[in-house]
């Protein structure tokens, strides 16, 4: 079984593939639908990652029922996470569910008392 797996364009795959990532290249939202569809039927991971874009193959419902499921989580990755605070609260948010963790993506990085410098 994977632990994570990305639904992404070709342009994105090979820098994931080269960091060990399992991706499954979509050129479209219903490649990336029916990705989404055979990853969950298989059972084969435990993290979905993918640009939200691609999840506008999904009709209403089934987006609903894959953003909802737990096993496995989906995630998606807003185009730029880091201007849209929406985005970014919500990915947060869905992030710290699988993490068991309140994230913070906006907080600044602070030394630990005593550790090394950053």
């Amino acid at each position: 079984m994977s632990d994570v797996v990305v639904i992404a364009p070709h342009e994105m795959a090979a820098g994931l593939r080269l960091a060990g990532i399992r991706v499954l290249p979509a050129r479209t939202p219903a490649d990336a639908a029916e990705h989404v569809r055979e990853v969950c039927d298989r059972g084969d991971a435990q993290l979905v990652l993918l640009p939200e874009h691609l999840l506008a193959g999904f009709d209403r419902q089934a987006y609903r029922e894959v953003l909802d499921s737990d096993q496995p989580y989906v995630v998606p990755l807003p185009l730029d996470w880091q201007a849209a605070t929406d985005a970014r609260a919500e990915f947060e948010i869905r992030l710290g569910r699988i993490l068991g963790c309140r994230i913070n993506l906006a907080a600044s990085l602070r030394r630990r008392e005593g550790g090394p410098r950053p």
